[in-house]
Protein backbone atom coordinates (compact mmCIF):
# COMPACT_ATOMS: atom_id res chain seq x y z
CA UNK A 1 0.00 0.00 0.00
CA UNK A 2 2.66 2.36 0.88
CA UNK A 3 4.32 1.53 -2.27
CA UNK A 4 1.07 2.40 -4.73
CA UNK A 5 0.86 5.64 -2.34
CA UNK A 6 4.58 6.65 -3.53
CA UNK A 7 3.87 5.66 -7.04
CA UNK A 8 0.70 8.07 -6.96
CA UNK A 9 2.87 10.74 -5.50
CA UNK A 10 5.81 10.82 -7.92
CA UNK A 11 3.70 10.70 -10.84
CA UNK A 12 1.18 12.91 -9.97
CA UNK A 13 1.84 15.44 -12.55
CA UNK A 14 0.15 13.50 -15.10
CA UNK A 15 -3.18 15.20 -12.90
CA UNK A 16 -2.12 18.62 -12.82
CA UNK A 17 -1.63 20.83 -15.96
CA UNK A 18 0.38 24.12 -16.73
CA UNK A 19 -2.83 25.87 -17.27
CA UNK A 20 -4.23 25.20 -14.13
CA UNK A 21 -1.23 26.51 -12.23
CA UNK A 22 -0.74 29.53 -14.20
CA UNK A 23 -5.06 29.79 -13.30
CA UNK A 24 -5.53 31.25 -16.77
CA UNK A 25 -9.16 31.93 -16.71
CA UNK A 26 -10.49 33.10 -20.83
CA UNK A 27 -14.27 32.27 -20.11
CA UNK A 28 -14.94 35.86 -18.42
CA UNK A 29 -13.25 38.06 -20.53
CA UNK A 30 -16.65 39.23 -22.32
CA UNK A 31 -18.74 39.92 -19.25
CA UNK A 32 -15.82 41.08 -16.43
CA UNK A 33 -13.74 42.83 -18.10
CA UNK A 34 -12.44 44.89 -14.74
CA UNK A 35 -13.02 41.44 -12.95
CA UNK A 36 -10.34 39.53 -15.21
CA UNK A 37 -7.86 42.50 -14.54
CA UNK A 38 -8.39 41.91 -11.07
CA UNK A 39 -7.44 37.96 -11.91
CA UNK A 40 -4.61 38.78 -13.57
CA UNK A 41 -2.83 39.93 -10.99
CA UNK A 42 -3.72 36.94 -8.72
CA UNK A 43 -2.86 34.58 -11.89
CA UNK A 44 0.60 35.32 -11.39
CA UNK A 45 1.25 37.29 -15.18
CA UNK A 46 1.84 40.65 -15.13
CA UNK A 47 1.83 43.24 -17.25
CA UNK A 48 5.31 44.76 -16.78
CA UNK A 49 7.41 47.46 -19.32
CA UNK A 50 10.41 45.65 -18.68
CA UNK A 51 13.25 44.23 -20.77
CA UNK A 52 15.38 42.92 -18.23
CA UNK A 53 16.43 39.56 -17.66
CA UNK A 54 14.65 37.56 -15.36
CA UNK A 55 16.24 34.58 -13.84
CA UNK A 56 15.13 31.93 -11.00
CA UNK A 57 18.29 29.75 -10.40
CA UNK A 58 17.97 26.16 -7.88
CA UNK A 59 14.38 25.25 -8.28
CA UNK A 60 14.71 21.57 -6.68
CA UNK A 61 13.37 18.39 -8.22
CA UNK A 62 12.74 15.12 -7.96
CA UNK A 63 11.33 12.42 -10.73
CA UNK A 64 11.92 8.97 -12.10
CA UNK A 65 13.19 7.70 -14.77
CA UNK A 66 10.61 6.35 -17.05
CA UNK A 67 12.87 3.70 -18.36
CA UNK A 68 14.20 2.61 -15.40
CA UNK A 69 11.95 4.01 -12.65
CA UNK A 70 15.21 4.87 -10.73
CA UNK A 71 14.93 7.90 -9.08
CA UNK A 72 17.02 11.68 -10.97
CA UNK A 73 17.16 14.61 -9.10
CA UNK A 74 18.81 18.11 -9.16
CA UNK A 75 18.43 21.48 -9.84
CA UNK A 76 16.79 23.78 -12.44
CA UNK A 77 17.76 27.20 -13.14
CA UNK A 78 15.12 29.03 -15.85
CA UNK A 79 16.11 32.88 -17.27
CA UNK A 80 13.91 34.68 -19.98
CA UNK A 81 13.90 37.78 -21.49
CA UNK A 82 10.08 39.26 -21.19
CA UNK A 83 8.19 41.13 -23.79
CA UNK A 84 5.51 43.28 -21.90
CA UNK A 85 4.90 40.04 -19.30
CA UNK A 86 6.00 38.40 -16.25
CA UNK A 87 5.04 35.09 -14.92
CA UNK A 88 5.26 35.23 -11.58
CA UNK A 89 8.36 33.29 -9.98
CA UNK A 90 6.55 30.63 -7.94
CA UNK A 91 4.53 29.61 -11.06
CA UNK A 92 8.44 28.51 -12.48
CA UNK A 93 8.82 26.25 -9.92
CA UNK A 94 5.22 25.11 -9.81
CA UNK A 95 5.57 24.31 -13.79
CA UNK A 96 9.00 22.38 -13.46
CA UNK A 97 6.95 20.46 -10.54
CA UNK A 98 4.38 19.51 -12.83
CA UNK A 99 6.87 17.93 -15.39
CA UNK A 100 9.39 16.37 -12.45
CA UNK A 101 6.35 14.38 -11.42
CA UNK A 102 6.07 12.39 -14.41
CA UNK A 103 7.79 9.00 -15.46
CA UNK A 104 10.63 11.12 -17.30
CA UNK A 105 13.89 11.12 -19.32
CA UNK A 106 15.88 14.35 -18.21
CA UNK A 107 15.84 15.28 -22.40
CA UNK A 108 12.15 15.60 -22.41
CA UNK A 109 12.36 17.23 -18.90
CA UNK A 110 13.96 19.98 -20.31
CA UNK A 111 12.44 19.88 -23.50
CA UNK A 112 9.19 20.11 -22.03
CA UNK A 113 9.93 22.71 -19.54
CA UNK A 114 11.21 24.82 -22.36
CA UNK A 115 7.99 24.61 -24.56
CA UNK A 116 5.70 25.55 -21.90
CA UNK A 117 7.82 28.74 -21.09
CA UNK A 118 8.04 29.92 -25.04
CA UNK A 119 6.03 27.86 -27.18
CA UNK A 120 2.41 27.90 -25.08
CA UNK A 121 3.43 31.26 -24.09
CA UNK A 122 1.08 32.09 -21.40
CA UNK A 123 3.17 35.12 -21.51
CA UNK A 124 5.08 35.17 -24.41
CA UNK A 125 8.92 35.72 -23.58
CA UNK A 126 11.40 36.88 -26.24
CA UNK A 127 13.91 34.37 -25.60
CA UNK A 128 14.61 31.61 -23.02
CA UNK A 129 17.33 29.47 -21.48
CA UNK A 130 16.55 26.30 -19.23
CA UNK A 131 19.63 25.32 -17.32
CA UNK A 132 18.95 21.45 -15.53
CA UNK A 133 21.54 20.29 -13.17
CA UNK A 134 21.73 16.69 -11.94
Amino acid sequence: MRAAKAMLFYTKGYDDTVSTAVKKVTFLRLVFEDFLRLMSKLQGIFNEDTDEMVVVKDIEFFSLCEHHLAPFYGKVSIGYLPMKKVLGLSKMARIVEIYSRRLQVQERFTKEVAKVIIIDSYFMPFSRLILILL
